[in-house]
């Protein structure tokens, strides 16, 4: 996998709502990025939101966004240049294409 660079995920809280944060950047090589699984602070019996940034489209074309869901503690995502597969994990739905999620105030 060519130039895919993805950052641990800090955790904090805001205004009293937990919020973690990472960064995921590829290159045009790539049609794939994806992060490391969700930290573990996240608590999933309750509600939550998950907010996209992107600064571009990857190859000039909107790419897909898809969700991913772990059942083992060693759950992964790895992937080439062109598809992401995980380890005791499946993909458990998406947003066919991204063009632009931005958060409401």
């Amino acid at each position: 996998m060519a130039a895919q660079t993805i950052s641990a995920w800090t955790e904090s809280t805001v205004q009293g709502f937990f919020y973690a944060s990472c960064t995921a950047l590829t290159d045009a090589n790539n049609e794939v990025n994806y992060t490391n699984k969700t930290p573990s602070g996240l608590d999933t019996s309750k509600p939550w939101t998950l907010v996209v940034s992107a600064s571009a489209s990857q190859d000039g074309a909107a790419a897909p966004l898809m969700i991913w869901g772990g059942y083992a503690d060693n759950f992964a995502i790895s992937g080439t240049t062109a598809r992401a597969t995980a380890t005791n994990g499946v993909q458990l739905g998406g947003i066919g294409v991204l063009r632009s999620m931005r958060t409401m105030s």
